[in-house]
């Protein structure tokens, strides 16, 4: 449960209004994060899942809770997330807790990356979980846009600003 409460004080903190989230699994992190923009008076999440009954469970968790503020939609991320991005974009906060794979991280990067807001927040989970996904992250922390980035062991947060040029990466 800590990396979640780490998301929702994010939330809180950042006070972003357009948030999406690739891996819902039963909706905990989802329902954490809608919480907190809940609490912020303002946003909503958009979060995608790839298995069927795991986003019909989801989608009850948060009926449960009342939230209203969580949009489910459910597919392949290469399949339905060009459709996603244009939808609903562009987006101040992205979570990507789903598909651990460097190169899927780095495809999903690279599709998102033009639907970010100027100012937003990038969250990728299990950083370190694989070789595979160290690699995505690195590549995560070099691109341009990427301003400063966290490794949290776990986690990595990366700050975006397409109006700066400098660049800071902590390790924590």
């Amino acid at each position: 449960f800590f990396w979640v409460f780490i998301l929702l004080k994010l939330i809180r903190k950042y006070k972003p209004s357009s948030c999406l989230e690739l891996g819902t699994c039963m909706g905990l992190s989802a329902s954490f994060q809608a919480a907190a923009l809940t609490l912020n008076g303002q946003g909503r999440i958009v979060t995608v899942e790839g298995d069927p009954t795991l986003a019909s469970i989801a989608k009850k968790n948060f009926q449960k809770l009342s939230l209203t503020n969580v949009f489910v939609e459910t597919g392949r991320f290469q399949d339905i997330l060009p459709n996603i991005l244009s939808q609903y974009g562009p987006f101040d906060y992205v979570f990507i807790d789903g598909h651990l794979d460097g190169k899927a991280t780095i495809d999903n990067f690279n599709l998102i990356l033009p639907y970010f807001a100027d100012k937003a927040m990038f969250v990728l989970d299990n950083v370190s979980w694989s070789k595979s996904m160290r690699n995505g992250w690195k590549f995560v922390e070099g691109k341009d846009e990427i301003k400063s980035t966290f490794h949290l062991r776990q986690m990595g947060i990366c700050i975006i600003d397409k109006t700066k040029k400098n660049s800071n990466n902590h390790r924590i």
